[in-house]
């Protein structure tokens, strides 16, 4: 994962993105579903946070999901 990404979304590493698939990124609302298995054991509304796809970031996850078959999800 590149360091942009970190940066850019704030996730944790490595909790929050060991379980990061494509199903997670929505290109069309430019945001990103983050599951923390940290903190799940708070309630459901800690298991998982919303954060945005900064357009910083928007060139790199596009170059990376041409690289994926439509309708495959796989972990980044």
């Amino acid at each position: 994962m590149p360091p942009a990404f970190v940066r850019l979304t704030g996730a944790r590493v490595p909790s929050e993105l060991a379980g990061l698939t494509w199903a997670d990124v929505n290109f069309a609302a430019s945001r990103l579903t983050l599951r923390s298995p940290k903190t799940a054991h708070h309630g459901a509304d800690k298991a998982s946070r919303v954060v945005p796809l900064f357009p910083e970031l928007l060139p790199f996850l596009e170059d990376l999901a041409s690289l994926v078959e439509p309708g495959v999800s796989v972990p980044f």
